[in-house]
Formats: C-alpha cells, structure tokens, sequence
C-alpha cells in the first residue's frame, strides 16, 4: 500500500513538471496587405505652395515577430503623393509679362519602410501598437500639370530628372 500511494504521488509531480512552456506563442512571421490614402504636400523652391492633395498607397506589409510585443516590421509599398503650387514665370516680352502658373505634382515612389513596432497586450481583444522607425522611398515616377491662366498647357510632363532619387 505504501509503494502504490508513492508510486501514484510521484505520477502526479511528475506530470506537472516540464522544461519547456507548451503554452507559448509561436512569435514567428505575420504577412499582410496595406492600401490607405495619403495627404501630400509640396514645397517649392520657386513659388508658393497651394495646400494639400490626396494620393494612395497599397502594397504587402511583413512582421518578423522577435518577442510577443516586439517585431521589426518592413515591407513593399507604391505610394502616390500629389501636391500643388504656383510659380511665377516671367516672359520675355515688351514689356516684360508675369504669367502665373498653376503646377499640379504627381510623384509615385517604391517605399521600403524599416520599422520597430512595440504592442501591448490584449486589452479586451483589443492591441495597441507603436510603430518608429525610418520609410525609405524611391522614386519610379514624377509627371506634372500646368495650367496657365486658367488654359491647360502641359499634361503629364515627365519632371523625374528634376525629381531626387530617394526620400527619406
């Protein structure tokens, strides 16, 4: 009697005792999709600007999840921003006339976004997220629109060599 009531005394030690935590989480990655639009602006180096425009931008996004709450979060995204302004063009003429253009930007770059993001915990079924970090963008993309006077006089002119290569 003796022997079985240690013998079932050890059975039940024994099976509460493990190395390793089964119950945690496979941190592992997480891939998903993004679309959301943007609001752009530009500032140019001649003229005014003339407020904001809307783009988009859509691609995958990944998270290379390191800890629970921590991951380090990239992906590939094509993002449109639109901007306006206005320049003053002065014409050679007698006299000499100032003909105000309206200048209508739309820049489209590849971005590569290189992220920490730290979460909480479930709260509710619910998680709160902070995301710091820095967005590289290349540029695939620079047309422009000008309107002189009320009168269409460019549409979709190529502007990519007076466009810088990467934004930060």
């Amino acid at each position: 009697m003796k022997h079985t009531f240690i013998a079932i005394l050890l059975l039940f030690v024994t099976g509460s005792v493990f190395a390793q935590d089964s119950l945690s989480p496979y941190y592992g990655f997480r891939l998903g999709l993004t679309a959301h639009p943007t609001i752009g602006w530009v500032k140019p180096q001649v003229g005014k600007s003339n407020g904001v425009a809307l783009g988009f931008s859509y691609g995958l996004m990944g998270d290379f999840n390191f800890a629970e709450n921590y991951s380090f979060a990239t992906g590939v995204t094509i993002t449109t921003i639109n901007g306006k302004s206005t320049q003053i063009i002065t014409e050679e003429t007698t006299p000499p006339t100032q003909i105000p253009y309206e200048l209508k930007y739309k820049l489209q770059y590849i971005e590569v976004p290189l992220t920490v993001k730290l979460k909480t915990v479930k709260i509710n079924d619910i998680r709160w997220y902070g995301q710091f970090g820095l967005s590289n963008d290349f540029n695939i993309g620079a047309k422009q629109d000008a309107d002189a006077a009320g009168k269409s006089s460019l549409r979709d002119e190529n502007i990519s060599k007076t466009i810088k290569l990467y934004r930060a």
